[in-house]
């Protein structure tokens, strides 16, 4: 994760998920990008960015859940917020929008990746600047959509016992999300 931190970008990590206040023991993962800054939850977090190979999204629409890797042509820069959790150690959380192309057809959400010029955009915006609120609820622009990639992926990536290169190999189904 990239974040500032007294006035330098850092490179560093962090827990996943920010602490649920009204549900001790629950994490939140995503937080929405049209609501985010306007629930206590994420008010007192900043900017950060979480880099990516992909994400999976499960689709169910033959009848059978499917798991589909997203990816991109290379590392993706997703928004991110990121907070102390008040005990010393730090919190991360994905921005998400509405979902676009190449992507829609697989889940109505997705997180929201940004290109370069609005990870930099991103990182200056401010704790909860309007420059935040407008960029964390658009969809990606059309140069971030045309390097999205989906296929289809071995069902056990669902299982955290299960491990390696092998189960994103795919299927052999890949999706031309492209030319529909």
């Amino acid at each position: 994760m990239v974040r500032r931190f007294e006035g330098r970008l850092v490179l560093g990590p962090a827990a996943w998920g920010f602490p649920a206040p009204w549900k001790p023991g629950t994490v939140l993962f995503n937080a929405r990008g049209e609501t985010a800054f306007d629930k206590a939850s994420f008010r007192d977090a900043e900017p950060a960015l979480v880099l990516m190979d992909g994400w999976y999204e499960w689709n169910a629409d033959s009848g059978t859940k499917t798991p589909y890797l997203v990816t991109g042509d290379g590392p993706l820069i997703v928004a991110g917020l990121v907070k102390g959790d008040g005990e010393g150690e730090l919190r991360a959380t994905v921005v998400t929008t509405a979902s676009a192309d190449p992507v829609e057809w697989l889940h109505d959400r997705m997180p929201r990746v940004l290109s370069d010029d609005e990870a930099q955009a991103w990182l200056d915006g401010g704790e909860g600047g309007e420059v935040l609120r407008e960029a964390a609820s658009r969809v990606p622009g059309e140069a971030v959509r045309q390097v999205l990639t989906t296929r289809a992926v071995d069902r056990r990536v669902g299982n955290v016992a299960v491990n390696g290169p092998e189960l994103i190999g795919g299927t052999g189904e890949l999706r031309d999300t492209m030319g529909e």
